[in-house]
């Protein structure tokens, strides 16, 4: 597993410019309320996944009054990524200085999994919370899992498609 060597933020949240150089061991981030110390950890969360745990929309994590947010991190093993989120507009996601399409290379060598106060639905919840956060688990250390995983949901969704088919008849 990799670690995060340097992150950079540039416009957001509340941060018009952040460097952070975290240790390979255990970091303690700590500060006053409203600090960014959850932001700090959602910008790596959205490099990592394309997606933020606090919000299911990436334009209010553009500070207020600018055009795009920037998020920059290197790896232990010399990886780069960097996301771009122009307001109004689709991300852009690079790896090592190429254009990404999708998010299956940056989350293999960026991990993350998010643990928080709705943790608990995995004890307490349905099996399908479980499931994900299994199956997102699962797609860190097994390298084939992604491409048997695309294809037994595809296989599934047939599957229930043509139930629902022969009860119409």
């Amino acid at each position: 597993m990799t670690s995060v060597t340097e992150l950079q933020l540039t416009n957001f949240r509340n941060f018009c410019e952040a460097k952070a150089s975290p240790s390979s061991g255990i970091n303690l981030i700590y500060g006053e309320n409203g600090s960014g110390k959850t932001s700090l950890l959602e910008a790596i969360h959205l490099l990592s996944t394309g997606k933020s745990f606090r919000s299911s929309l990436v334009d209010p994590l553009i500070k207020d009054g600018e055009k795009a947010a920037t998020i920059f991190a290197a790896t232990e093993d010399q990886n780069k990524v960097g996301l771009t989120k122009p307001r109004n507009q689709k991300q852009q996601l690079r790896l090592n200085e190429e254009n990404q399409k999708s998010w299956d290379q940056v989350a293999r060598i960026l991990p993350s999994q998010v643990l928080d106060a709705t943790s608990f639905d995995l004890l307490e919840g349905g099996p399908k919370a479980r499931r994900r956060f299994m199956d997102w688990g699962v797609f860190h250390v097994e390298p084939g899992f992604l491409d048997n995983w695309r294809r037994a949901s595809k296989s599934i969704a047939n599957r229930n498609r043509l139930l629902k088919q022969g009860q119409k008849s």
